[in-house]
């Protein structure tokens, strides 16, 4: 089941960063269904995840050490397997900018790269992942992704690498 799941969010991230046709939470257009699903996955971690937030203070990986926030008006939904999952853009509390080691030419801002996955199981449980995008030198030049999308729990704890 973690590998489906691992594969999907593979599958969804190359999807948002190839792709402008999305439901977004601001979308006027949006389905009511949608969003219940977004008011649910916001109540999920606000009741789930954040009380559970331990920054990795002694790490010196700041996606780890610093904390971070959804930014719910630029939710986005998506497909999966067993029903639609809602994906997040990240914003930390502080600012960093970071390179790839795939492309050490070009320097990001690690809120660009980093998205919360919020998915339902098949017994309807909510579960939640963080994607962190590592591109290569070709994002710039072919604007589709390829790199490494590296999939952690809320606090920094590597779940699988793609």
């Amino acid at each position: 089941m973690k590998q489906l799941i691992g594969a999907s969010c593979a599958t969804i991230i190359v999807f948002v960063l190839s792709c402008n046709k999305t439901f977004t939470s601001h979308d006027p257009g949006q389905p009511p269904s949608n969003q219940i699903l977004l008011r649910a996955a916001q109540d999920y971690v606000t009741d789930s995840l954040l009380p559970l937030s331990k920054p990795q203070s002694i790490s010196s990986v700041p996606r780890k050490s610093s904390a971070k926030r959804p930014v719910w008006s630029h939710a986005e939904i998506f497909p999966l397997a067993q029903g639609p999952a809602v994906l997040v853009p990240l914003s930390y509390s502080q600012k960093f900018y970071v390179h790839s080691p795939l492309d050490p030419s070009n320097i990001y801002d690690l809120d660009s790269l980093s998205r919360l996955l919020i998915y339902r199981d098949t017994q309807g449980h909510f579960h939640a992942q963080t994607l962190t995008i590592v591109p290569d030198s070709s994002y710039h030049q072919r604007k589709t992704f390829q790199g490494i999308i590296l999939a952690e729990d809320w606090n920094g704890h590597r779940i699988a690498e793609f």
